[in-house]
């Protein structure tokens, strides 16, 4: 069975970040009570989309949060690549994601021939 056409893939990421140190790492060595807070030097994060057809990255667009719904269309692989754009303009280096493999499966349970695959189930 082929890929749907309007096929949508849900991508998110971790954003960057930065340690901030709490009052005690400065007395005891080591992050104790240290914690991860968001970068806030991020505006946006641009994605792109490998095509296979182009042999190419495509431009999907500027996300401001970390996670993008991107329409696939009827691939059967999947590859993004990721970098955040800060404040000042300054561009982070790319991040790809690896190769994600899409199928589809579909069963009619009304149909006899079925019936022993939903006795598996």
């Amino acid at each position: 069975m082929s890929i749907d056409p309007n096929s949508k893939v849900t991508v998110f990421w971790d954003p960057p970040s930065r340690l901030v140190q709490g009052t005690l790492d400065y007395i005891f060595a080591g992050s104790l009570v240290s914690t991860d807070v968001a970068d806030a030097s991020v505006d946006r994060y641009e994605v792109e989309l490998y095509s296979t057809t182009l042999r190419a990255y495509v431009g999907q667009g500027y996300f401001y949060v970390p996670q993008a719904d991107i329409l696939v269309g009827d691939v059967d692989n999947v590859k993004v690549r990721i970098r955040a754009l800060l404040r000042d303009e300054t561009k982070t280096p790319w991040v790809e994601s690896g190769t994600l493999t899409l199928s589809q499966f579909q069963a009619n349970f009304d149909e006899p021939d079925n019936v022993i695959f939903l006795s598996i189930i």
